[in-house]
């Protein structure tokens, strides 16, 4: 009798193990997707890459030629009168009025040829850029460890 109740629990008890079992946990990816989501340092270093990002388009913004406009328009008007006076005639009196219209435009184009600091701006430029890729890469690294090691350590 013990032998067929131990069997029983024995059969019940892979049974039971062999049932899978509904389960609420996350797999690593799933974990790994929601920390890089809402992880401060890969937002960071996702910030710093953006921003030298725009260095480079800075840097070689300053070999396309450079366009300027200027213009003005004036006007200026202009009264005047004058007495003379004629011995036996009597005093004549003169007016004059001038109006005058002045206008000046100026396009200015300017194109640079070579300008040794532009070229090592721009070289740093692209080595800024690298290095902010490579920091963004380490933070991703560094979160894929920190996932794993949480992950494993419970």
């Amino acid at each position: 009798m013990k032998k067929v109740i131990s069997i029983i629990a024995l059969c019940l008890m892979f049974a039971a193990l062999a049932v899978p079992l509904r389960s609420d946990a996350a797999t690593l990816l799933e974990i790994y997707q929601q920390a890089l989501q809402s992880d401060p340092r890969i937002h960071e270093a996702e910030a710093r890459r953006l921003a030298a990002l725009e260095s480079k388009p800075q840097a070689r913004g300053a070999y396309l030629p450079q366009v300027s406009f200027f213009g003005t328009y004036d006007t200026v008007t202009q009264e005047s009168s004058s007495d003379q006076t004629f011995p036996g005639t009597g005093t004549i009196t003169s007016t004059q009025d001038s109006d005058a219209d002045d206008t000046f435009w100026q396009l200015q184009l300017r194109q640079t040829l070579f300008r040794w600091d532009q070229i090592v701006g721009l070289r740093q430029a692209d080595k800024t850029v690298a290095k902010a890729e490579a920091d963004r890469e380490a933070a991703q690294q560094d979160l894929i460890v920190r996932v794993t090691e949480a992950y494993f350590n419970v």
